[in-house]
């Protein structure tokens, strides 16, 4: 049974999808950050949460951002690509990246932004972000917004919201890409 409840104005009404989850689902919206993908936005965890202003921020934050702010995160992700090119070199499928220029047009955002609290740590609020890359197709990308204003996390798909998460190390906190 769908629902709809308006909280975010820069999202319009949500709808919740499953009434045992406290997520709820934007129509699908252009997203400058994202090249201007149309895509609906996800939040997790804002009726319970005690401070849901921080979602309203983060929304409003990634929703007002550029890709510029993904160009800044531009050396992280193409090391990934390098990674995986060393990773896979007998794979004649996968597309290698020959220049950091090169490497967000090679990236496809498909997936719905994730906005929630991370659990653990600075318990602040961040956007994941599946993506399509031609370099991984299997693990794919996920980029992770810290308020939805700048790239803290990227690399393989985990789910995690830092790799400091990722990882277990607190020391890995600050670290956008972490080469496996």
């Amino acid at each position: 049974m769908e629902e709809t409840v308006p909280v975010i104005a820069a999202l319009g009404d949500l709808t919740r999808l499953d009434d045992q989850e406290d997520t709820l689902i934007s129509r699908p919206l252009a997203i400058p950050l994202l090249f201007g993908a149309r895509l609906p936005i996800e939040i997790e965890g804002y009726e319970i949460d005690p401070k849901p202003q921080d979602f309203v921020a983060a929304v409003t934050s990634l929703l007002a951002c550029d890709d510029s702010v993904l160009e800044a995160a531009a050396d992280a992700l193409y090391a990934y690509s390098q990674d995986c090119a060393k990773l896979w070199a007998g794979d004649p499928g996968l597309a290698k990246v020959a220049r950091r220029e090169d490497a967000w047009r090679r990236v496809r955002f498909t997936g719905h932004p994730l906005v929630k609290r991370r659990v653990a740590g600075d318990r602040q609020i961040y956007v994941s972000i599946p993506a399509a890359c031609d370099w991984a197709p299997r693990q794919g990308l996920q980029v992770v917004l810290k308020q939805g204003r700048r790239v803290t996390k990227l690399g393989p798909y985990d789910g995690h919201l830092s790799n400091a998460d990722a990882s277990g190390n607190p020391a890995d906190e600050a670290v956008v890409y972490r080469r496996g």
